[in-house]
């Protein structure tokens, strides 16, 4: 009984829509192009009057009742999907209707670059502008997400995340801690059998070392090489990057003697073995080079001013390097 009537309200439609449009001029208005360059939002709940009345307010098409109807007879009005949709006036209603129906909603993206901190990393998802903001923030973010106090940095992978309007930033910031939880997982399994790293922890903090020291991808498992054999000598890292990292604000852009002898529990110059927690947002290539260190005799490397270090076995060998590549001697 129930179909019949909606047949019945189907045929008292088209008849109605025949009187005021031939069938000539409605093929047209379906393939018309539309009025404007602009979005149209779908929100969860809406009915498809709902978008009718969109599409009029924003001025998009005359024909706002005829895509109501279009979809309504077609038997989509259904699958049409919430979300946000580029409007073109390239495009015409029945392929705003298709669009809907794919779900083809616009895609904002928010890209994290190695080496970033996760600062960095919320202040981006902080400030984007189609992102649903939370009382989220660095101190609470891990507690939030694991229900654990643990030390935020180094716990995202940096990455290129892509997402919809409305998107929220604890969600955004949870799909990127699964990941590096991935990742971290996925590189531990290639570990090598002498590593002295104990847990994926330690490789995810020397692994953020790495990432500091060079951009250069073929370098890092020399250093990661450097790292270890000085791990295993019980020698200190004395990498300038954990000293960086542990100055805060303080840090102006230059590292005095003064700041390599003030101990810090970052200050690898005065502390023995790693830091506390990672320094920044390494990437896969650097949780790589930290489980499989380049063997050899190396145990010091100076940065040469090109993007490249050069690696001594001595310490005369480094000072050399040193007065050669930083003093110019």
């Amino acid at each position: 009984m129930q179909l019949l009537q909606n047949r019945s309200l189907v045929f008292i439609a088209l008849l109605l829509l025949a009187i005021s449009i031939s069938a000539a001029q409605w093929y047209q208005a379906l393939h018309e192009p539309l009025n404007a360059s602009t979005t149209i939002e779908v929100a969860r709940g809406d009915h498809l009057g709902d978008i009718r009345i969109k599409l009029k307010e924003q001025a998009i098409t005359e024909h706002a009742d005829l895509f109501y109807w279009y979809v309504r007879l077609s038997g989509i009005s259904r699958q049409l999907h919430a979300g946000e949709y580029q409007v073109s006036p390239k495009s015409n209603l029945i392929e705003l209707a298709e669009k809907m129906v794919r779900g083809d909603v616009i895609d904002y993206q928010i890209t994290i670059v190695e080496g970033s901190t996760t600062q960095d990393f919320i202040a981006a998802v902080k400030a984007h502008p189609m992102i649903k903001q939370t009382d989220v923030n660095y101190h609470s973010i891990m507690q939030t997400i694991t229900g654990e106090d643990i030390h935020p940095e180094g716990q995202f992978f940096p990455d290129t995340y892509h997402f919809t309007k409305g998107t929220s930033d604890i969600e955004l910031l949870k799909r990127a801690y699964s990941r590096m939880q991935e990742k971290l997982k996925q590189a531990w399994s290639t570990r090598a059998d002498d590593i002295i790293l104990k847990s994926p922890y330690e490789v995810l903090t020397l692994a953020s070392i790495i990432e500091k020291e060079t951009g250069q991808v073929f370098e890092r498992g020399q250093i990661s090489g450097v790292f270890h054999r000085r791990l295993q000598k019980d020698m200190k890292l004395q990498t300038d990057p954990t000293v960086i990292y542990g100055m805060g604000e303080a840090y102006k852009g230059n590292i005095r003697r003064k700041d390599l002898r003030t101990p810090t529990p970052y200050n690898t110059y005065t502390q023995k073995g790693l830091p506390p927690s990672p320094i920044c947002l390494p990437g896969y290539d650097a949780l790589l080079a930290a489980v499989n260190p380049e063997q050899g005799d190396t145990l010091y490397f100076v940065a040469k001013g090109n993007g490249e270090h050069a690696f001594s076995a001595t310490l005369e060998e480094h000072n050399k390097a040193v007065r050669k590549y930083q003093l110019k001697k």
